[in-house]
């Protein structure tokens, strides 16, 4: 598709992009940074943006009118020393300094400001407010809220992960007064059907918190109001691969990576760019949503 076919497939509505870029440095990050600015989407929600790609990533989304907020400032901030192998860490993993290095961006070509992030009921000490953006993002003249995610993974993190889905609900169920974006890399489901989403069992890994998991990663995934854009307009798939996990070849297919959308927002068209993803630009493909205005 031209680019002018691309924009006019795209015109009106909100368009968001939400890319978890891993990192990448240097021409991999430019290649990124082109591959975004050339979708021109009205907000850009990116994880794992780290202290050697920010500036790359500002000084572009500036020069392009982009207005840039980000929780950058947060990965030097100390993180505590705990001993792993007991809650809220999985058992059998040595002692270890977990690190702040990936932060969140998100960037209009409109007025943003930013909004309070997370707050974690259990172990507030062990989050991780530089993986959470919150913002009001106003677009001729109508408000919305655009959170912007990425959960830690269960692997190594234990329940961290789900104190963080039980901070998000808590979070943006605060702001369901206005229209609502949730977008990001979420490191959930394991899986999905046409009947819907399916969840890891971590009984051998944490008896009797299974519940707990489930009611956790489910209460976003699964939100009563925030609804997944992509199957809003797929509801019997195909559903795509937006990662490639595990270490093992062929590596596991998931769908890590959403946007989800409050009623006043209808996704009138929703991409995986996968083929970003199959090219080694990201170890995740962006998705691309376009959100329409609801006045009903």
């Amino acid at each position: 598709m031209t680019d002018a076919g691309r924009r006019a497939r795209y015109a009106g509505g909100v368009k968001v992009l939400t890319w978890n870029v891993n990192g990448r440095v240097g021409d991999a990050a430019q290649r990124q940074i082109d591959a975004v600015l050339d979708r021109a989407p009205d907000v850009v929600a990116l994880q794992e943006v780290t202290q050697g790609s920010y500036d790359a990533w500002r000084e572009a989304l500036s020069s392009a009118k982009y207005v840039v907020l980000s929780t950058i400032d947060l990965v030097t901030a100390d993180y505590p020393v705990w001993e792993t192998g007991k809650r809220p860490f999985p058992r059998g993993r040595p002692r270890r300094r977990f690190r702040r290095r990936c932060a969140n961006l998100t960037a209009a070509k409109h007025r943003i400001e930013a909004l309070p992030g997370l707050t974690f009921a259990h172990h507030p000490e062990l989050a991780f407010p530089e993986k959470y953006l919150a913002a009001a993002v106003t677009i001729d003249g109508r408000a919305m809220r655009v959170h912007n995610a990425h959960l830690p993974p269960g692997v190594s993190m234990g329940l961290i992960k789900v104190y963080a889905f039980e901070a998000i609900r808590r979070r943006v169920d605060e702001d369901l007064g206005h229209p609502v974006v949730l977008c990001g890399d979420f490191n959930a489901p394991e899986g999905e059907t046409a009947a819907g989403p399916r969840y890891k069992d971590r009984t051998h890994d944490w008896p009797g918190l299974n519940p707990q998991w489930l009611d956790a990663e489910s209460s976003i995934i699964e939100h009563p109001r925030l609804r997944d854009a992509y199957r809003r307009l797929h509801p019997t798939g195909p559903f795509p691969v937006s990662h490639l996990t595990g270490h093992r070849v062929p590596r596991v297919r998931r769908r890590y990576d959403y946007v989800f959308g409050s009623p006043e927002l209808v996704p009138t068209h929703c991409e995986y760019m996968t083929e970003w993803l199959e090219k080694d630009w990201s170890d995740h493909a962006a998705v691309v949503a376009t959100l329409a205005w609801s006045d009903g």
